[in-house]
């Protein structure tokens, strides 16, 4: 059976806990929204108005890498030390394959100018990447779109009306999840998704994470 672990991000932190955690500074006031790491050193932070950051020293110091846009940027993913995405706002999509510290941009055509908030890949061909978009003062309708071969072109994957995705990840090339108003499975590389959690207490879970084909835990 299938083991998802729900938690409700309030920042209740005991002194013990706490102390565990220090402040780093990014030298940046726009909001930083993803971070990615790839081992204890290296890592990444996106966020408002293009901003990408790039660490190599764990946090300690970050130097502004140049983008191509100025739009909100609300994912990165690194697959090793050189080869990266970020996505964002009016479906912005940009690859690095020399660490970030150039950028090119990749095209996809969803039928909206849809907002991506999540990207993930397995490999250097195959990703994913979710979004939404607001088609009324109160509506929204999500998309999930796939690249086979490392960006280079991107297809509509799946839609869903009046639903928000903000999150995806993939546990092998087969399963996968995502996660908004409701958590969605698929189990045939997204082509067929189907809700299987949703909550009378959550809104909206805006983080979805597993360590294997059973475990996983959401956020929101």
């Amino acid at each position: 059976m299938q083991t998802l672990k729900i938690f409700l991000l309030v920042f209740l932190l005991s002194i013990s806990v706490s102390a565990q955690w220090y402040q780093q500074n990014s030298n940046v006031t726009l909001n930083l929204n993803s971070i990615f790491f790839i081992n204890v050193n290296l890592g990444w932070a996106v966020g408002d108005e293009g901003i990408v950051l790039k660490t190599t020293d764990g946090g300690n110091n970050w130097i502004v890498q140049t983008g191509l846009t100025t739009d909100n940027l609300y994912s990165v993913y690194f697959l090793n030390n050189n080869t990266g995405w970020i996505v964002g706002e009016d479906v912005s999509i940009m690859k690095s394959t020399d660490g970030g510290s150039n950028w090119f941009l990749q095209i996809a055509n969803p039928p909206f100018p849809v907002d991506l908030h999540s990207v993930q890949f397995l490999d250097l061909n195959n990703g994913w990447a979710v979004g939404n978009y607001m088609y009324s003062s109160t509506g929204y309708d999500s998309y999930i779109i796939q690249t086979t071969n490392g960006g280079a072109s991107w297809q509509d994957n799946y839609g869903f009306m009046d639903e928000k995705l903000f999150s995806i990840f993939f546990v092998n090339s087969s399963l996968g999840f995502s996660s908004g108003s409701e958590v969605f499975k698929t189990t045939d590389t997204g082509l067929n998704w189907n809700p299987v959690f949703n909550s009378a207490f959550m809104d909206e879970f805006y983080a979805v994470f597993f360590i294997n084909s059973n475990t996983g835990w959401i956020a929101g």
